[in-house]
């Protein structure tokens, strides 16, 4: 029995890497921007200071009014006041009814 000698694997010859191809579609073309829908006369309302336009009024604002109006849930209300508080603004809040109701004093710049 005669043991066939096996032959060497061929040599991998080094590849080039094709071309990138071109682009097919056209670069993108910038779009104009939207004229602005809100006139720049217009004040910016904000949650924040549409609590701050409920608490200022002369019967105040309760918990449920300020969540309604700023669609945040109660304990962000009330957090908020606390900062308010922490802050240096003067918040007050007073029972009436059982209902507990919160005033700012407005500040006039």
């Amino acid at each position: 029995m005669t043991i066939a000698k096996k032959k060497p694997a061929p040599k991998k010859q080094a590849t080039k890497k094709p071309a990138p191809k071109s682009r097919s579609m056209p670069a993108k073309v910038a779009k104009p921007k939207p004229e602005a829908t809100r006139a720049i006369t217009e004040p910016k309302s904000s949650k924040k200071d549409k609590i701050f336009a409920l608490m200022q009024r002369p019967e105040g604002a309760t918990i449920e009014e300020m969540v309604k109006a700023s669609d945040w849930q109660s304990h962000t209300v009330r957090s908020f006041l606390s900062m308010q508080k922490k802050a240096g603004k003067n918040v007050t809040s007073e029972r009436v009814d059982d209902v507990r109701r919160y005033f700012i004093q407005k500040i006039n710049l």
